[in-house]
C-alpha cells in the first residue's frame, strides 16, 4: 500500500509526464471502483485537459479543466505511465490514453477507487483527511494541537488518516521504535518531550524513504521500484532478530486488528 513517500514520488512523476495532456480514450474494467456510472465517468474524462497533479493523504488529485479525477490505490496497486513503444501490462482495471499516444494504466492488487467530481467540496473522502507531515504548516505546535484532548493508543491514532495523513503499517513500526513508544501507549500519558521525539521520528523516517524513492515493493509512475529496502528497517518485520539498540529479541504482537513489531525493552507501554 502506497504511503506518503510513494505518494509524493508518483505525484511528482505524474505532474512531469501528463500535465497539459488531453484524454482521448478511457477503458473501465472494474466499475465498482467508480463513484458514478461508467457512462458518466467516461464522458466526464474524455476531451478533458490536465491542469495539474497533486495529492491529499493517499489520494492522487488530477486537476482537470472541468472537474477532478481522484485515484486511491487502496490496499495496493500500480499506476504506470506508457508511451507508444511501451509494452502494456496484460492485467489492469483502468486505462487512460492521451491524444499524443501516451497514457497510464491502473492495476489494483485488491481494491481501490477512481472517482470524478466537479469540485473537491463534494468529495467526502478527501474532506476528512488530516495534515501531511511534509506540509510547511506541520509544525511541532500544530502536531501538539492534533493530540489535545484525544485518547486511545498511539498506533491507532497515527494510522487514522483523519488525524495525520500518509502514515500506514509499512512505516509505523520504525517510527514508534525511534520515538521509543510502545504501539499501545495511551496518548493521554505522553509527555511533551516524548511528543517531540515522535514528531521528529515521523519526519525522519518518511524523509529517508522519500530520498530513496519510496519502498522497493511499490512501482512508481515510471514502472520503477523505490530503493527503500528491508535493509533500512530497524524493527519492522524483524520478528526474532536482535534489537539494533539493546539486543533484545524483537517481538511481533497483536495490536487491535493488526500486528506490530516491537522491542519491549526500548519501547515502554507506560
Amino acid at each position: 500500500m502506497a504511503e506518503l513517500p510513494e505518494i509524493i514520488v508518483i505525484s511528482n512523476q505524474m505532474k512531469e509526464k501528463i500535465k497539459g495532456k488531453i484524454f482521448k480514450e478511457v477503458e473501465v474494467h472494474q466499475r465498482k471502483c467508480l463513484n458514478c456510472s461508467v457512462k458518466d465517468f467516461v464522458s466526464s474524462i474524455l476531451e478533458n485537459r490536465i491542469l495539474d497533479v497533486s495529492f491529499l493523504g493517499k489520494w492522487f488529485l488530477i486537476h482537470l479543466e472541468r472537474g477532478f479525477l481522484l485515484i486511491n490505490l487502496g490496499m495496493g496497486g500500480d499506476m504506470v505511465y506508457f508511451n507508444k513503444d511501451t509494452p502494456l501490462s496484460k492485467k489492469y482495471q483502468f486505462k487512460f490514453l492521451f491524444e499524443d499516444g501516451t497514457g497510464f494504466t491502473i492495476r489494483f492488487w485488491w481494491f481501490g477507487y477512481v472517482h470524478f467530481v466537479n469540485n473537491l467540496e463534494e468529495h467526502r473522502w478527501t474532506r476528512q483527511i488530516g495534515p501531511s507531515p511534509f506540509e510547511p504548516s506541520f509544525t511541532f505546535d500544530k502536531f501538539l494541537k492534533i493530540f489535545q484532548g484525544r485518547k486511545g493508543n498511539i498506533k491507532a491514532f497515527l494510522l487514522n488518516q483523519k488525524n495525520i495523513s500518509g502514515i500506514g503499517n509499512f512505516y509505523i513500526h520504525d517510527i514508534l521504535f525511534e520515538a521509543k513508544l510502545h504501539p499501545l501507549r495511551k496518548i493521554e500519558t505522553l509527555r511533551e518531550e516524548e511528543m517531540r521525539d515522535l514528531y521528529d521520528a515521523i519526519k525522519r523516517r518518511l524523509k529517508l524513504s522519500l530520498e530513496l524513492g519510496g519502498a522497493d515493493y511499490e512501482l512508481n509512475f515510471l514502472g520503477e521500484r523505490g530503493k527503500f529496502t528491508s535493509d533500512y528497517f530497524l524493527v519492522a518485520y524483524k520478528e526474532g532478530k536482535d534489537c539494533p539498540i539493546c539486543g533484545t529479541k524483537i517481538e511481533k504482537i497483536r495490536t487491535g486488528g493488526n500486528f506490530s513489531f516491537v522491542c519491549r525493552k526500548c519501547q515502554k507501554s507506560n
